[in-house]
Formats: C-alpha cells, structure tokens, sequence
C-alpha cells in the first residue's frame, strides 16, 4: 500500500493522536500508532491508553491493490520524532507489511528515507466494541469543553478514592452540571439544557486533560453516547472512546454551605498578585495564608516557622459584614481557584472561620468554587 500525504496534515494527525499516550504503558502495544487507510482518501490514525483510545484522520491519496491490508503501526515516539523536523512537503509511505513501513521525502534541497516498524496490526487492542445500544447525548463544544476545563484540576491525586480522580459530569434537573473535589477544593460548573434526559458518569483524570485541548470552543454540537462501562465523544475531528470510573460520585451538594453571610468583593488581579508574593513567605508544607478582613481592606499574612521568614500585604476590597474576620486557607488551592475563574470581580462568601467558603465571579451564579478553611495559630 502506498499513501502520499502532506508533512503536516499528517503531523497535526499524529500530534492529536499523542495526547492520549502515557509515558509508561502496561501494555507495549500503547507504544504505537494504529494507521488504517479508509474510503475518500483518508488515513485513519489511533492511539491508546489503558484509559482510552483517540481517532482523528487526515487527508490523503492512497493506492492499494484489493488483496492488500488496509491497517499497519507505527513506533509512535520514532515516528513523532522522525519527522517533526521536516519542512511541509509530500510524504510517500509505503507498507512493507501490517508492522513495517517506511517514509521518503524530497523537497530539492534534501531527500531522505525512514524505515519503521510497530506491533502487528491485529495485536493492537480493540478496546471499546460497541456490543450493546448506547444512550446518546448532544452537548454544545464549547459548553462541554469549559465546562470541564474549569473544574477538573480541583480532582484528586491518589488512586487511594479513584472516584474522585475524575469529574462527574450529570444532566438532572434540566441541568448540565460539572464537578470535581479532592476532599478540600470543590468545583461546580452548571449549564442549562431543559430538554436533555439525565444521565450521569465519570471520566478519568486523563480524559478530562485532554478534551478541552481537542475541543473548539464554538457553537458546534459534539456527540457523546454512554454504554455501560465506556463513553464515546465524536466531533468532526475525532472520536475519543474512554472508560468510566466505577463507583458513584458522593453527594457533593450536602458539602456546599447555603447560609453564608459574611461577602467579600475583591478584584481577582489584586488579590492574585498579592497573593503570589505573600505565598512565598508561608510554611512549605501546608501554604497556610491568613485572610483578615475589614469593612475596607483585606489583610494576607504569611509565615514560615522554620526560617522564620514572614509576609504581610494589604489590598482593597469590600466585605459586607459588621465585624472583622479572620479566616486561613491552602494559598496553594485558593491561588488555584482564582487562576481559573474568567471574571476579574470576585464575590467569596463565608459564616464562621471553621466553615468553608464560597468562592463566585460577581454576579454569577452558575459557577461555583469551594474551599476548605485551614487553622489559624492564634
């Protein structure tokens, strides 16, 4: 088989395709790129992980004789690094066999030829077949990929609750609705769809990297079916199939508080900048920032017990409250939270020192940002 394609539109192919690969696989085959040559000229290009697999295609003329395979792999490191350098020109591959293949290229001023090798192209896994009927959703792009770009960095870590390594994503109440929480930040991100069915699943930690990185924010509509144990999200580009993560969500509504009265209106660029330079003075371990507030001005303290080095800024805000208060949080997380947010006014809400607190974008209220407080030595 022979297939003559441009540097980069097979570039940009296998550099989407990439994004699903890990460092290190529990399967050597994931160490490969699934080529199939398909209909209208195009090349089909895979790649996998033991979380999923990501398809997208690239434009092509392909010669092939009837009896020949249509499917060969491709080492994925050697391939990416073999022709990243090349300048934008005709490539001419050609099958040795479902394993081998190789790349000439001549532009006038250099011609070369690659000869690669991957797995045989039936040992690829096949790891989502479509046994059983799916349920299908239609989810706006450019909702579904804010949606979990501004909460997925607030999941957790360690494997020790897998079902919070990844964000829950439900339609319920005519709301569609995005979540993540590591046991100490939490973030909701809620969008309106009166006419969708529920429905409800979690994705891996992975997966949620990657979709608002393929994802265009536009007004085009992504489709995602639900089976039972994987989902699939097709675009006009791409079909991303992946696993779920077994378990259900905990109940993330009874954590967020509804009568906080003390409001803190802040400018996020403020607050940000200021926060990044005390946050240099505060204990390595637990980042602890105290936030003293007054009726006019905000107070951000730091300090490192070890050096002892300590901070201390004052920035202007508003906090709608007849007492001072004090309250101490993660800097790390609340920097983190504030980084995300999209407005540049910010409403935090409050009750006692020892609850937790709310984090808005003034006059929104379809996002929302949790925080667990941390002790303040007195």
């Amino acid at each position: 088989m022979k297939i003559i394609i441009s540097k980069n539109d097979f570039h940009n192919g296998i550099k989407l395709a990439e994004k699903i690969l890990q460092v290190k696989n529990l399967v050597p085959a994931y160490e490969n790129f699934l080529f199939k040559a398909g209909e209208n000229d195009l090349l089909y290009i895979t790649a996998a992980s033991e979380d999923g697999s990501l398809t997208t295609c690239a434009p092509c003329k392909i010669e092939k004789d009837k009896r020949e395979k249509s499917s060969f792999t491709i080492n994925a490191k050697l391939l990416l690094n073999s022709i990243s350098e090349l300048d934008n020109q005709p490539l001419i591959i050609e099958t040795i066999s479902n394993f081998e293949a190789t790349i000439t290229y001549n532009n006038g001023q250099s011609n070369g030829k690659f000869h690669l090798t991957g797995i045989a192209a039936d040992e690829f896994p096949n790891q989502y077949e479509n046994s059983s009927e799916g349920t299908q959703r239609i989810i706006r792009s450019m909702d579904l990929r804010n949606g979990i770009s501004l909460v997925q960095f607030c999941a957790a870590g360690d494997e020790l609750r897998p079902i919070l390594c990844g964000t829950l994503i439900e339609q319920k109440n005519k709301k569609l609705t995005f979540v993540s929480s590591n046991g100490h930040q939490l973030a909701r991100k809620e969008y309106n769809y009166p006419d969708m069915e529920d429905f409800s699943f979690v994705l891996p930690k992975l997966i949620t990297k990657i979709i608002p990185s393929i994802l265009p924010g536009d007004e085009s509509n992504t489709e995602i079916t639900v089976f039972s144990s994987h989902i699939q999200i097709k675009h006009n580009y791409f079909t991303l199939d992946c696993r779920l993560i077994e378990g259900k969500y905990p109940n993330y509504q009874s954590v967020i508080p509804e009568n906080n009265d003390k409001f803190l209106f802040v400018n996020r660029g403020i607050i940000i900048s200021a926060l990044k330079r005390v946050l240099l003075f505060s204990d390595s371990f637990s980042s602890l920032i105290a936030l003293n507030l007054s009726t006019e001005k905000t107070f951000l303290f730091a300090q490192n017990i070890d050096s002892p080095t300590s901070a201390k800024e004052e920035i202007e805000s508003t906090f709608d409250s007849s007492k001072p208060m004090e309250i101490g949080f993660n800097g790390r997380y609340l920097l983190e939270i504030l980084t995300a947010m999209p407005s540049e006014e910010i409403k935090m809400t409050f009750s006692y020192p020892e609850k937790a607190g709310i984090i808005k974008a003034d006059r929104e209220d379809d996002l929302l940002y949790l925080l667990m407080p941390s002790m303040v030595a007195q």
